[in-house]
């Protein structure tokens, strides 16, 4: 089925439809504009839906939803001396002799 031309609401550029509902030419910057404007309106209309679901979101990204503190492992008493030698064994024997 064939529509008539119509205009791009987003450019004004005259397309030939290939959906009966289809608003833009179909460009990638049109598709993108007419995506954020549905988005927005999406959001507008299920507001309270979308705003709990990005809490929920960034609660699991945090880690605050069923994350368990690690316990503490590091004893303060004498640190800096096993980092000293932790490092000192990582460097190895250094040669002092030419």
């Amino acid at each position: 089925m064939t529509y008539e031309p119509r205009h791009c609401v987003i450019c004004g550029k005259e397309f030939i439809p290939r959906r009966c509902n289809q608003k833009s030419c179909g460009g990638p910057e049109c598709k993108r504009e007419v995506q954020r404007m549905a988005r927005k309106a999406y959001i507008k209309k299920n507001y309270l839906k979308v705003r709990d679901d990005n809490r929920k979101y960034m609660q699991r990204m945090r880690g605050e939803i069923g994350r368990t503190p690690k316990p503490d492992t590091i004893v303060a008493e004498g640190y800096a001396e096993r980092q000293m030698a932790a490092s000192l064994k990582m460097a190895g024997k250094i040669k002092v002799e030419l």
